[in-house]
């Protein structure tokens, strides 16, 4: 089967500015065998943009021009050596570009006389197995990552040459390549109808280097993430999971100038989870408790930088309540007390330093005229509270914010399943007690289902 979809959008903005967009798509997909296919992509994507800015106050408006060009030729191969068990290969090739100008140059700002372009690559390639029987299904895999980063520099207006070799230096000191590899393990158990075991495990090896001797960013990290998380249907409307995970990062940074900031971060987490679907009332309770530990390699050396732990505790809960037919009451909410203090690692000791307490409450009625549309309105809730909590010593309030506002929301849903949301909402916040600002709020934001 070929398919392909192509769009092609050219705007005249006015006397000045012309945006346009082209964008091709096409696939190519065969069944090999029972159970085996073959799928080969190309993508081509042009994007230019033309938009005012202000390079100097007292000056007219200029004209920022980007342009950018991206080509992704992929294939996926999926082979079923038998019935229960699939070979996989994913791969990716990349290109792209994007140049970034001014109409006209700017006396005085260099950068306004040149054209910056950046050139990418991208190589991704995936490999995997997959196992399903009656209770058990697992994958597991590696993939090879690859990313080069190259910036130039093309004087379009005449810029002198030191000044050109100026720029072209800032733009060097960007350039970067990064290789990650990454091997992956994915299981789930059914040992009944009602129970569930998932075991998620990730590890990965990323270097990432830069040319230029003025940018110190270059590193290792090595990271192992792994998820153990149990579910359990109870009854009809109510179900709960059980979920620990725990996650092992360490960064290296190769410079001198920054082998200070080496450091080793652990965080374990607990996350249990209650599910209560019922024909009028639906909720979510999610509790929390975690533990974040970042210890810095030269510790109680020279450095300044020291070890520090966060922990916190938390309660989620998102509330659906039916009304009637027509209505319905929505609320969210959020409560949250963290605390952070110095670590020594050595003895596994602490000191606390400073602790927070928030909390947001939403409670909104919603009408529904038909099944696309939505409309809501409500009051939101919300105050955050930072304390010093030094041992010894009284405990002073940090800072603190207190806000409450009306808030509105239009959904729409679309026949496939996407959702496009606009919330606003107006907040009348007092800061630090003495503080008052009105601040209103525009969000919107798309779910689209593929």
């Amino acid at each position: 089967m070929v398919s392909g979809t192509g769009l092609a959008d050219w705007q005249h903005v006015d006397a000045q500015r012309t945006n346009v967009d082209l964008d091709v798509r096409s696939q190519v997909v065969r069944t090999i065998a029972e159970g085996s296919t073959l799928r080969l992509f190309v993508e081509s994507v042009n994007l230019g943009r033309e938009f005012y800015t202000t390079v100097v106050p007292t000056q007219p408006l200029d004209v920022e021009q980007r342009a950018e060009k991206r080509v992704v030729v992929g294939g996926d191969v999926a082979y079923a050596v038998t019935p229960s068990l699939t070979l996989g290969l994913n791969t990716m090739l990349q290109s792209g570009g994007v140049n970034r100008g001014y109409e006209q140059p700017v006396a005085g700002i260099s950068l306004t006389s040149v054209e910056r372009q950046l050139r990418e690559l991208i190589i991704d390639v995936e490999g995997y197995a997959q196992l399903r029987l009656s209770q058990i299904s697992a994958t597991a895999g590696a993939s090879v990552y690859q990313r080069s980063e190259q910036n130039g520099v093309a004087n379009t207006h005449g810029l002198d040459n030191a000044d050109l070799e100026s720029i072209r230096s800032q733009e060097f000191q960007r350039d970067n390549e990064t290789f990650r590899t990454r091997m992956f393990g994915r299981g789930e158990w059914y040992p009944s109808s009602l129970d569930t075991f998932r075991l998620d495990v990730t590890g990965w090896l990323l270097k990432y280097d830069t040319p230029s001797a003025s940018n110190d960013d270059d590193r290792d990290e090595l990271s192992t993430v792994a998820t153990l998380t149990y579910a359990r249907r109870l009854s009809k409307p109510f179900s709960f999971s059980l979920g620990l995970s725990g996650q092992y990062l360490h960064r290296v940074f190769l410079k001198a100038s920054r082998s200070a900031l080496n450091n080793v971060n652990r965080v374990l987490r607990l996350s249990p989870t209650l599910y209560i679907v019922g024909s009028v009332v639906r909720m979510q309770p999610q509790f929390e408790v975690l533990a974040n530990y970042t210890v810095y390699d030269y510790e109680g050396s020279a450095s300044s930088v020291r070890s520090f732990s966060f922990r916190q505790i938390s309660y989620r809960d998102s509330i659906r309540v039916q009304l009637t037919p027509r209505l319905h009451a929505e609320s969210q909410v959020l409560l949250r007390y963290y605390e952070r203090a110095t670590l020594q690692w050595s003895s596994f000791a602490e000191t606390p330093e400073t602790g927070g307490l928030e909390y947001l409450v939403k409670v909104l009625i919603f009408s529904k005229p038909d099944e696309q549309w939505s409309v809501g309105a409500g009051i939101r809730l919300y105050a955050l509270q930072q304390r010093s909590i030094l041992a010894g010593a009284p405990s002073l309030t940090l800072g603190s914010v207190e806000s409450v506002g009306p808030e509105a929301v239009l959904r729409y849903l679309t026949p496939g399943g996407s959702v496009l949301t606009l919330t606003g909402w107006y907040e009348f916040q007092k800061i630090n007690i003495t503080g008052r600002r009105e601040l209103p709020n525009l969000l919107l934001r798309a779910v689209v289902r593929i």
